[in-house]
């Protein structure tokens, strides 16, 4: 486990192999993440990102920090042999070159870990009655350069119930991050402005899904009283800090960002 904690406590990555689980890794530490619901009625995590270059990686934003999921190169690569050829659309006149596309593609071809990964593990827990009963099915999606399992489900409030009956760690909740909404009442209190849901609600639109070390030294920025002004910031205002402090970090620190 890598641990990196500043005065906001925004950051606390736990790192798992493919064959451990989200929801034991919350459970042990009383952690919580949220879900949503896509378009289409998939079970997906609300905050997530891919990240890796040799190996497949998801991190996934919790209650309380995050979870980096790994899973080695050579095992989603191995998930291919020459039974995929046709299915793949692929032609090739050799075994070498078979190899070779495979070097070239099956690092996007990721069957294991997706941002789909906690419907997944609820999946994996229900019986065959509670997931006719909500609408709950694996769907594939054979999409040459997205191919992966997800979860889909009709019956949400249900669903809602089932995951307090087994304590599983995941909710549905507004898409605001908690981690987001915990600063906004620290940076609030910091100027003396009473903190509130719309307050809370502008941060969230104006960032949208943040990248929490740029919110911690965008945070430092006015504290520090290094930006314009020495009064609460607009949401606009803290956005245009925010954004230029991105750029900065893109700068210094090459891979930061996905």
């Amino acid at each position: 486990m890598e641990v990196n904690n500043n005065s906001l406590n925004i950051v606390n990555m736990d790192i798992l192999a493919e064959n451990e689980t989200l929801i034991d890794e919350l459970l042990d530490i009383n952690s919580k993440l949220q879900i949503k619901l896509s378009d289409g009625g998939c079970i997906e995590a609300s905050f997530w990102e891919n990240n890796g270059i040799d190996d497949i990686a998801v991190s996934f934003s919790h209650d309380k920090g995050e979870i980096r999921m790994v899973s080695p190169f050579a095992l989603n690569r191995d998930k291919y042999d020459e039974s995929d050829i046709e299915e793949m659309g692929g032609e090739f006149d050799s075994e070498e070159e078979f190899e070779e596309w495979l070097d070239e593609i099956a690092d996007y071809q990721d069957r294991i870990l997706t941002f789909y990964r906690p419907g997944l593990e609820i999946f994996e827990i229900l019986n065959n009655e509670e997931k006719e009963d909500i609408g709950m099915e694996i769907e594939f999606q054979p999409d040459s350069m997205n191919t992966c399992e997800n979860v889909i489900v009709r019956d949400v409030e249900k669903l809602k119930k089932l995951l307090l009956k087994y304590d599983i760690p995941f909710y549905f909740g507004d898409n605001i991050h908690p981690q987001l909404r915990d600063f906004v009442v620290s940076f609030c209190e910091y100027f003396n402005v009473p903190s509130s849901e719309k307050k809370i609600k502008e941060f969230a639109d104006e960032l949208r899904f943040p990248h929490f070390p740029t919110l911690y030294e965008t945070d430092k920025t006015f504290r520090d009283g290094k930006a314009s002004t020495d009064k609460m910031p607009t949401t606009a205002e803290f956005g245009r800090v925010y954004s230029e402090v991105m750029k900065k970090l893109r700068i210094n620190k090459g891979h930061l960002f996905p």
